[in-house]
């Protein structure tokens, strides 16, 4: 909004007077690299009365912000006073939710998928985003309870559910992504972490022009559902 040192400074600065003007700087967006001469004067000079005058605006307008901001703090505090409070008021509104058990307690031998352990009136969340609870159940809420898997006994469950949900690739994240890795490979990762719970999850995959060709679905343990997740009930 300034001008500045630019070319179009150097251009009102000064028109009065000169037959051309030739800015060399050429570190600003806007350059001008000719002489200026005869009809274009007239020109230059309705342009720089333009810019004159709106330099003139910005300043009246700079002035009366300044004023107001100085002369409405204490109006500027009562609403920031009142944002809080109502926010207050709606968090308080909101239900409560009390915590009735954990996943890792329900987890039997038998595999099932996290909706089968929650009983009537219970929603399950993590341990410390409850209040995502007052929610309606969204696609990744509905996802959770159909395709994660638990059981004790994972190891003697995988076969059943690549059979059931027709999957054969089994995937481990680490710190890069995830990688595609053999039955023994992916078994000893299980034992070795005791993790009871598997998630079925799937990425788009693309051909060599960059188009999307179809989605690889793969299983891939994940022990932060037995460790931070919970039923609770209002």
């Amino acid at each position: 909004m300034f001008l500045g040192e630019g070319p179009l400074a150097q251009l009102v600065e000064h028109f009065h007077g000169m037959e051309g003007v030739r800015s060399s700087n050429l570190l600003r967006s806007t350059t001008f690299d000719g002489v200026v001469t005869g009809s274009n004067v007239q020109t230059i000079q309705k342009i720089a009365k333009s810019l004159g005058v709106a330099k003139k605006l910005l300043k009246q307008l700079q002035i009366f912000m300044d004023k107001w901001i100085k002369e409405n703090k204490i109006a500027g505090g009562i609403i920031l006073v009142l944002v809080v409070v109502v926010a207050i008021v709606y968090f308080t509104k909101q239900p409560t939710w009390k915590k009735v058990g954990t996943l890792s307690e329900r987890i039997t031998s038998e595999i099932n998928p996290i909706g089968a352990f929650i009983r009537v009136g219970e929603k399950i969340g993590e341990n410390d985003r409850t209040y995502i609870l007052n929610d309606q159940p969204d696609a990744y809420y509905k996802g959770v309870l159909n395709d994660v898997y638990c059981s004790t006994e994972l190891l003697n469950n995988i076969g059943r559910i690549k059979s059931d949900r027709k999957v054969e690739n089994l995937f481990i994240r680490n710190l890069y992504g995830t990688n595609n890795v053999s039955l023994e490979t992916f078994t000893n990762y299980i034992k070795q972490n005791n993790i009871h719970c598997l998630i079925i999850d799937a990425y788009t995959t693309y051909d060599p022009n960059g188009q999307a060709s179809g989605k690889l679905t793969f299983l891939e343990p994940d022990k932060s559902y037995q460790d931070n997740w919970s039923f609770f009930e209002k």
